[in-house]
């Protein structure tokens, strides 16, 4: 497996069908579970198929900015535009969806980033 510690670098490195490819973190908008797979949506309209599992993306992103919304979805937290118990908006009114019992989390952690702006 491919070791790259997410609080050493801002890039992260996916292995896809075709090789590996090196984008931002700052880049993503969410990551998607495809059976073993994953499918990641960054900020260009371009889905990445990756053959690392939610599970990797997920030690490799968390705490960072990201945030595991659903059994099958992880968000970037900085990009969410709006939420609610049904589901989260993100920036290019991008919808994913959200589980109800981690609506006060998000609502936590959305919090701290704003006191982080603030500052």
């Amino acid at each position: 497996m491919e070791t790259n510690n997410s609080s050493e670098s801002s890039v992260l490195k996916i292995k896809t069908d075709k090789g590996l490819k090196i984008i931002s973190k700052q880049k993503i908008f969410f990551i998607q579970a495809n059976k073993k797979n994953s499918i990641v949506r960054i900020d260009e309209p371009e889905l990445i198929n990756s053959l690392h599992s939610l599970r990797w993306f997920s030690q490799m992103l968390l705490p960072l900015d990201f945030f595991r919304c659903h059994y099958s979805y992880l968000v970037n937290c900085r990009l969410v535009d709006c939420f609610s118990s049904k589901g989260i908006t993100l920036k290019g009114n991008i919808i994913v969806p959200l589980s109800r019992n981690k609506l006060p989390e998000l609502e936590k952690i959305l919090a701290e980033l704003q006191k982080e702006k603030e500052l």
